[in-house]
């Protein structure tokens, strides 16, 4: 993972927790699913969409594709238990 998108501790008065990111950008979603980055990116297109029965959820902050993890992780189950739109 990038250095710069890793989680954050976050001090709260004599403990510390692990704040995970509420946004995954790309390469951290392609991390997590154990892929390269550049097939995930193509997931992303239009003309995967419209080919897949379950999309690939994602949204884009500017230009940027960003996911949600618990979005990545329904979609996953989703395709398991093979599931429509």
């Amino acid at each position: 993972m990038c250095a710069r998108h890793t989680q954050r501790k976050i001090s709260l008065g004599d403990r510390e927790n692990l704040v995970e990111p509420i946004v995954l950008y790309l390469t951290q979603a392609a991390e997590l699913l154990g892929m390269p980055s550049k097939q995930l990116y193509e997931l992303t297109r239009r003309r995967a969409q419209v080919r897949m029965a379950q999309p690939i959820p994602f949204f884009r902050i500017g230009r940027r594709v960003t996911f949600t993890r618990a979005a990545l992780e329904a979609w996953i189950q989703a395709l398991q238990s093979g599931g429509t739109r």
